[in-house]
């Protein structure tokens, strides 16, 4: 073999060997790339396995989360398992969630968080938009914890929080909630995960929850309108007795908005800041807490009045009004006649809870329709009154006096009690008439109507004596539950008393006395006729005896030194002239 034919050889042999090693490696890197679809094929259905065992496992948790939602009856508790569903800590986080209807929020439930941050909380109107626009909404760092929201929690809680996923909860197109919370479901999973998970727990539930707190509003419309029909019936039952009317109708009122006080307050009529009270129920305190008390029911409704704010106050505001002390809540409720805030129905508690929107809804509606029974009443009382009274004195009249005595002489014979009368007469009252005109004549008998009630008022506050114009210039007292000698010193004292009055007339001065018949059952007599009677004469007999003075059956003495000589002066006719009689 020549040279050239071993050389061919040699690269044939190359060629050969070269051709080996590329198949050599084309078979490696086919072997090393079906490893890698291999390894790639296997690492994929590992996680899809991972997948398939994830989805299982929220698959899982989500029915049993479900299925502890579902189980409860109550739409409460269905929300709050919904709530412990997301925080099941409570100690590490909290979830609120409010019932929305036309733009009006209510805190519904809550999970994490105290009372007095519950009364407090405000959501930031934007977060709300967003959550109704989006369905979710996350807020985090400086839009966060600079925020009112935040700025409401105590330091522990505002530990909980990192961030506040926010979410819609509808039924359709309608939202009816606002879900807040610090965590989502299911816990350890992405937020993109958690937010998938919760809002398709939160559709799932979504329509059973609609109905259910329909079902409960429906239930507490009912509730609601059960109690306004127990406040009508009061207002039935006392319509004729205003005083008696406001403090039944109150005493009701702050048991069934779960009070423990409450208090009607008038504003004066100049509209300054004073008020007063005209009726207060309630729990019973110690004297000193009663007052303290008290005087904060009059903080809370000047400051209600002053700021025009009236309804629930939180604690920051029961400061700003001067509340520092027993008194946690306070819900003030307006009472207008007209457009003008006449007075205010102002209900109180000792904690901090707040009252529900039944609560504040019932308080409302007890507002309008007490400040609308209560004017009608007045209104009913004020024409029964005038014509049960002299229209000049402002007295009872002729007839209220005789229904009066028949009554409480019919009474004091059931009873075995005493009752007194007292039959007065103006001295000289023709003389007054003809020097002053009937104008002066009016203004005495006006004057000495108003002296026979204050002096009426010092017996004893169960005697419930009665002032009447008997005729002319003659008056009557009726003293029930009064024996002789306390209708001789209830006359002593009117007698006096009308001796010491001065009265101005046209820059003139009139001094007048009275003579007083006193009679009393069943001493004197029996009978109501007879009574009257008896008084009579004892008046005939004071008339008798020089007047000015006080005379019954039972002493015919004269219970007064008589009038003294009259001087020169005296009888003279100047503006300052004194009569006597």
């Amino acid at each position: 073999m020549n040279h050239a034919e071993k050389f061919g050889l040699a690269i044939i042999i190359s060629i050969v060997c070269v051709a080996q090693y590329v198949l050599y490696l084309y078979s490696r890197h086919q072997q090393v790339r079906q490893e890698e679809e291999l390894r790639n094929l296997l690492k994929q259905a590992e996680l899809n396995l991972e997948t398939e065992r994830r989805d299982h496992r929220m698959s899982r948790s989500e029915t049993q989360a479900l299925t502890n939602i579902f189980s409860e009856r109550d739409s409460n508790r269905t929300v709050d398992m919904l709530l412990k569903t997301l925080v099941p800590q409570s100690t590490s986080g909290f979830a609120l969630f409010w019932s929305y209807d036309q733009n009006d929020l209510y805190l519904y439930t809550q999970r994490g968080l105290s009372k007095s941050t519950c009364d407090q909380i405000v959501l930031d109107e934007e977060w709300i938009d967003r959550a109704i626009l989006d369905g979710f909404h996350m807020v985090s760092d400086a839009e966060l914890f600079q925020s009112r929201f935040v700025t409401t929690l105590s330091t522990h809680e505002r530990e909980k929080i990192r961030e506040l996923y926010m979410l819609s909860v509808r039924d359709g197109e309608n939202v009816f909630g606002i879900l807040a919370t610090t965590q989502l479901f299911p816990v350890g999973c992405p937020v993109g995960q958690q937010q998938e998970v919760t809002e398709r727990l939160i559709d799932r539930i979504a329509t059973a929850l609609r109905h259910r707190m329909q079902t409960l509003g429906q239930e507490q419309e009912l509730k609601l309108t059960q109690e306004k029909l127990i406040l009508r019936a009061i207002a039935d039952q006392f319509h004729d007795v205003p005083h008696r009317l406001m403090d039944d109708f109150l005493k009701r009122l702050v048991g069934l908005v779960a009070a423990d006080r409450g208090a009607i307050m008038l504003m004066s009529k100049k509209g300054n800041q004073a008020v007063r009270s005209i009726s207060r129920q309630g729990t019973p305190l110690q004297e000193g807490a009663d007052q303290i008390w008290k005087d904060h029911e009059t903080r809370i409704a000047e400051w209600a009045y002053t700021q025009g704010a009236t309804g629930s106050m939180h604690s920051s505001e029961l400061t700003e009004a001067g509340v520092d002390s027993l008194i946690g809540k306070a819900l003030t409720i307006p009472l207008y006649q007209a457009d003008r805030m006449i007075g205010l129905i102002c209900l109180t508690r000792k904690d901090e809870g707040a009252f529900t929107r039944m609560q504040i809804s019932l308080a409302a509606w007890a507002g309008e329709f007490l400040t609308e029974t209560l004017l009608r009443a007045i209104d009913r009382v004020t024409v029964e009154r005038k014509a049960n009274q002299d229209g000049l004195t402002g007295l009872a009249n002729r007839r209220t006096f005789d229904d009066r005595i028949t009554l409480e002489i019919h009474q004091a014979k059931r009873a075995g009690s005493e009752c007194s009368l007292l039959l007065l007469d103006l001295d000289h009252f023709k003389s007054i008439n003809d020097r002053y005109g009937h104008p002066g004549g009016d203004e005495v008998l006006r004057q000495f109507a108003h002296l026979l009630e204050t002096e009426s008022r010092k017996v004893r506050s169960t005697d419930f004596p009665l002032v009447a114009r008997y005729g002319g210039e003659e008056m009557a007292v009726l003293l029930p539950g009064v024996g002789l000698q306390g209708a001789l010193r209830i006359g002593e004292s009117i007698r006096k008393a009308a001796e010491d009055m001065v009265i101005l007339h046209q820059e003139q001065k009139i001094q007048v006395t009275v003579s007083i018949g006193v009679a009393c059952y069943p001493r004197h007599s029996t009978t109501v006729e007879k009574l009257i009677e008896t008084a009579d004469q004892a008046l005939y007999q004071a008339k008798s005896e020089g007047r000015n003075r006080v005379c019954s059956p039972v002493d015919q003495k004269q219970h007064e030194v008589s009038e003294q000589p009259k001087t020169e002066q005296q009888e003279s006719v100047d503006d300052s002239s004194v009569l006597h009689g």
